[in-house]
């Protein structure tokens, strides 16, 4: 078997005679198996600041040509000591970083105790500081028009700490929002304690159109407010990026972009479906999350409710 980060070049790491996977079990390949000496062909290092892939496939024991099978999984930046690992939801299997790190050996002394584990099976995912907790991606139409205006997402600080949406080392480089709709957080922007975020369709600077959200959902003047977003929520299913900066890259100076976490909803089974606000039996309902503290993108985490914009999320209603 062999693993490369390349797949194209599925030949770079031979997994050595006599690795042996027992039932439900781990193996665990350290960088300076697979990348000695550093730099070299055909090693390969994974990077933390762009991101990378990492490719798993066989190779017939005989003839050495690879038989076809391949396990295959592709990963963004990752936080400095946050390893990412597989975590099974309702709906299929995501690939997030995780809230500790399980190798084996996780917390050593020196790096030599480090690369003693053996494996473990995989941690909780990470969550927070920041979440997605609400969702209005289909507000009732405007007539025959799809109305932008009334959308919204809502994120929501889960720490008992004010959460800053900017490195705090270098401020112009902020959180963001990316995929279905873009949106750079203005430099400064902090998230108060438990405190909540709406991240809207239009300028909140214009009075006329904050005057009328703030109509259409009783919403205190005061709340923390941003837009407009670039693009658009889809009315059927979409994904939405939260993504922090971190470290620059001590080589390039790049800023690499972790994702905080990411929502794929729909407005199908497994999803609730109530939350399109446009259906037969209910209008004006968003998509809320029912543990603002387990992980997000699981359909099981979520309801259709009545609108909760700027405050905790409300109970959710029956599906038809």
């Amino acid at each position: 078997w062999w693993l490369s980060d390349d797949a194209n070049d599925l030949q770079k790491f031979r997994i050595p005679d006599g690795a042996v996977l027992p039932p439900l079990g781990f193996v665990v390949f350290y960088e300076y198996q697979f990348n000695p000496p550093p730099f070299f062909y055909p090693g390969f290092a994974l990077s933390s600041a762009n991101g990378d892939e990492l490719h798993l496939a066989q190779a017939d024991p005989i003839t050495g040509e690879f038989t076809g099978y391949r396990a295959t999984v592709s990963f963004g930046p990752a936080e400095s000591g946050v390893s990412l690992g597989r975590y099974e939801t309702s709906g299929g299997v995501d690939f997030v970083a995780l809230n500790q790190r399980t190798f084996g050996t996780d917390n050593p002394a020196i790096t030599n105790e480090f690369i003693q584990g053996a494996g473990l099976a995989n941690a909780y995912p990470k969550v927070g500081p920041i979440v997605i907790h609400e969702i209005m991606y289909h507000p009732p139409d405007l007539g025959t028009n799809d109305n932008t205006a009334d959308e919204y997402v809502e994120l929501h600080n889960i720490t008992a700490k004010p959460v800053p949406l900017f490195h705090t080392n270098a401020p112009s480089h902020t959180w963001h929002l990316r995929d279905g709709v873009d949106f750079d957080f203005p430099t400064n922007s902090v998230v108060p304690p438990h405190g909540f975020v709406l991240v809207v369709d239009f300028d909140p600077a214009d009075p006329t159109a904050q005057a009328a959200f703030n109509s259409k959902y009783s919403l205190d003047r005061n709340a923390l407010m941003f837009g407009p977003y670039q693009g658009k929520l889809a009315n059927d299913s979409e994904a939405i990026n939260l993504n922090m900066p971190d470290d620059p890259d001590p080589i390039t100076g790049d800023t690499p972009y972790v994702l905080v976490e990411w929502i794929q909803y729909s407005d199908s089974a497994p999803w609730p479906s109530a939350a399109d606000g446009n259906t037969n039996f209910v209008t004006g309902v968003s998509l809320q999350r029912r543990v603002a503290m387990q992980y997000g993108n699981d359909p099981v985490n979520w309801v259709a409710a009545l609108p909760t914009p700027a405050a905790s999320n409300g109970p959710g209603i029956a599906e038809l």
